[in-house]
């Protein structure tokens, strides 16, 4: 039993001595764009209103760029699912009036969801309201 104790103290100046006993954290990596504006397949123009996205239901893949406008008179954004309800890229919010920076996304064949996920004042979210179409990608 004396020899477990021993051992067990050993370890645990041992551990002691490796790091000081401070864990390090992971550092956030910033994601790059997918690819450059000039390497589009598909440029795919959203004009977003109040509740609505108006743009392209068909795209060529898999390098996709989308632009947003936003003719609505609200902030709104525009977010791109996978079929399993995955997030692949995003326009965060941007304001009525305002052109958003282009999002450039690799997507491979298949069928894609584009939502609006902020709310109202109310607690209404926009996909909600109406504000979600389906894109295909070729």
């Amino acid at each position: 039993m004396r020899r477990r104790a021993l051992i067990l103290m050993a370890l645990l100046a041992l551990a002691g001595a490796c790091g000081g006993g401070e864990i390090e954290q992971p550092t956030e990596e910033v994601a790059e764009e997918a690819f450059d504006a000039d390497d589009a397949d598909t440029v795919a123009d959203y004009v977003l209103v109040d509740y609505e996205f108006r743009g392209p239901t068909t795209v060529k893949g898999p390098n996709v760029l989308f632009n947003a406008e936003n003719e609505g008179t609200q902030d709104h954004e525009l977010e791109v699912l996978d079929e399993a309800g995955e997030a692949v890229g995003e326009v965060e919010a941007f304001s009525p009036g305002a052109e958003a920076e282009p999002l450039a996304a690799v997507l491979e064949p298949g069928t894609y969801t584009i939502q609006c996920i902020l709310e109202n004042e109310d607690g209404k979210v926009h996909k909600d309201l109406g504000m979600v179409a389906t894109l295909t990608v070729e």
